[in-house]
């Protein structure tokens, strides 16, 4: 699974690009969105309150594509994902 961050949202992570190897995928159940919300939520505390709120949700200014579609189109925060699924988590506040 690929997670991107771009428009300010990369900010608050080591890098742009995340790539979560099959084994993290299944050791942390990252079933839906709001499992990887919560996985970056407790793994990276610089975004908590910038990008993720406390109930898994996204904070104000911020966007979410799966696999190049907005995530509205699968369900938000439960969006089933899958191993070789692709988000983008982007901030609008920054020019999105």
């Amino acid at each position: 699974m690929i997670i991107n961050f771009t428009s300010g949202a990369e900010e608050y992570f080591p890098s742009k690009k995340i790539i979560l190897t099959d084994s993290v995928i299944k050791e942390n159940k990252l079933e839906k969105i709001k499992d990887v919300i919560n996985y970056l939520y407790n793994q990276y505390p610089k975004c908590r309150e910038k990008l993720f709120n406390s109930d898994l949700t996204l904070c104000p200014g911020m966007l979410c594509c799966l696999d190049d579609c907005d995530w509205e189109l699968f369900g938000c925060e439960e969006s089933l994902l899958n191993t070789n699924s692709q988000l983008l988590f982007l901030s609008t506040i920054h020019g999105g």
